[in-house]
């Protein structure tokens, strides 16, 4: 299986020129983890709501140093307020590992795990943003597949059984 057969296009995409809060709202309204920066069809990198969420709360050491000040909420909200109108540009990851669309979905799913990445973008060869592949899509197609072999496997079992029973019974005595 490939990952073009599992990928996802047309994804929700930001520029990096919007404003973070434009990003949040996108992320937040989708019910989506992050999204990826990109400008024409070049990926520049990604924003998550892990790494917006970890731009406004303290860090483990400023927790950790402080234990009993260390949640200041007012201190919290003008965080939030300040990284709203920032530019996604200035927040975004590096979009990191891609993938192609011929590739393996095996060998995706084992970058993925390996290198801790829930998604990741999809470039074709000439480095064009395809869309995207994330663990969920390629663990439903798997459990997908997995299933459909097994009903079908299945349904032929059964087939053979009632043959196999159908043989075994006795014949019908007629008067």
């Amino acid at each position: 299986m490939r990952v073009r057969e599992v990928m996802t296009e047309g994804v929700i995409t930001v520029g990096s020129e919007e404003r973070v809060l434009q990003a949040a709202q996108k992320i937040a309204g989708r019910h989506i983890g992050g999204v990826f920066v990109v400008e024409g069809d070049v990926v520049l990198g990604k924003v998550s709501r892990s790494d917006l969420l970890q731009a406004v709360f303290p860090s483990y050491e400023e927790f950790y140093d402080d234990l009993i000040h260390s949640i200041d909420f007012e201190q919290i909200q003008h965080r939030v307020r300040e990284l709203a109108g920032l530019r996604v540009r200035e927040v975004m990851q590096p979009a990191g590992v891609t993938v192609n669309p011929d590739m393996h979905v095996m060998k995706v799913a084992a970058l993925m795990v390996v290198r801790e990445i829930h998604r990741v973008p999809v470039v074709d060869s000439t480095g064009r943003f395809c869309g995207v592949v994330s663990r969920g899509d390629i663990f439903d197609r798997l459990i997908d597949a997995e299933f459909a072999t097994v009903r079908v496997l299945g349904g032929e079992r059964d087939a053979v059984r009632e043959v196999v029973r159908g043989a075994r019974r006795p014949a019908r005595q007629t008067a």
